[in-house]
């Protein structure tokens, strides 16, 4: 199973793609809306509840997937040291919003410096193993490693989604139980 949480309004997007919205607060989420599409800043309360979320689920995933960024803002720092320990051995951790930037300014004697992403125990451009057998990636060019498999998944949903719209023939002559949508028999497509 899948779930995700953000800090926004998404859970809609969460449940298109298979997955399961969990958040610390839903009824004060939907109140927290910020106009330019980023996560409003929330106070001690609201971190504290986060903080409590985060610390459950986490020791619940095999995979999590970390992305958290503001733009010309450090990376929030979402999981601690304490929540990686309670992780799973072989549980992976995948900090998307690991900034070289904030690791150049980043100074573990000061408590104030910049956290240069979401886990404690990122070091930003390596791979971490900790103590328990956590593993934390830390690419910070993690986009760049993106690009095969995202063509290939786009090329996938292109094909599967002509399929659906373009099958021809019965239920019944196509070996199907259950009626599926997309029967049209005069599709085109204008690729202009």
């Amino acid at each position: 199973e899948v779930y995700a949480t953000d800090v926004r309004d998404i859970e809609d997007q969460i449940i298109s793609v298979g997955g399961k919205f969990v958040h610390y607060d839903p009824e004060g989420l939907k109140k927290a809306k910020d106009s330019g599409g980023y996560a409003p800043k929330f106070g001690p309360e609201m971190q504290g509840m986060q903080d409590k979320m985060y610390a459950e689920w986490s020791a619940k995933m095999d995979v999590m997937i970390l992305t958290a960024a503001v733009p010309g803002l450090p990376p929030p720092q979402l999981v601690s040291k304490a929540m990686v320990s309670n992780m799973k051995p072989g549980s992976v951790i995948v900090d998307i919003a690991a900034s070289a930037k904030w690791a150049a300014q980043y100074d573990e004697s000061n408590p104030r410096s910049p956290w240069p992403g979401n886990c404690e125990f990122t070091v930003p451009g390596k791979v971490v193993k900790t103590s328990n057998g956590v593993t934390i990636i830390g690419y910070t060019d993690m986009p760049s490693r993106f690009g095969n498999q995202a063509t290939d998944f786009y090329a996938n949903n292109l094909v599967n989604l002509l399929e659906d719209m373009c099958a021809q023939g019965t239920i019944a002559d196509r070996g199907l139980k259950e009626p599926e949508l997309g029967t049209a028999q005069d599709f085109k497509i204008d690729m202009c």
